[in-house]
């Protein structure tokens, strides 16, 4: 019995230091211009791409010297400046192209 308690016990210290933990280490992270980043990935240990809350993609090459220091490099946005469709529809209309169709 006094085992069960002190699992327990342990088991609840745990789950508290990792819900303060997460809750303390969560935190947005933002480019200097203030622009949230909203991903980034590994280019083969050559350079790492980075996206920003507009679409926009920078790359930044990491096997230049540190007197050399590269800056990121505009590489185009995600969207590629094409329209989003916005349209708005409903289940009836969607129901209905369905039946067209068949």
């Amino acid at each position: 019995m006094k085992r069960f308690m002190y699992l327990s016990i342990t088991l609840m210290c745990l789950s508290v230091t990792l819900l303060i933990g997460v809750h303390i280490g969560s935190q947005s992270a933002q480019a200097q211009s203030g622009a949230m980043i909203v991903g980034f990935t590994y280019d083969n240990n050559s350079g790492y791409y980075v996206i920003i809350d507009n679409g926009d993609i920078f790359y930044k090459d990491i096997n230049v010297s540190s007197w050399g220091q590269s800056s990121y490099v505009y590489k185009g946005n995600f969207w590629g400046g094409l329209p989003v469709n916005v349209e708005s529809t409903t289940w009836g209309a969607i129901k209905a192209k369905g039946l067209k169709n068949k």
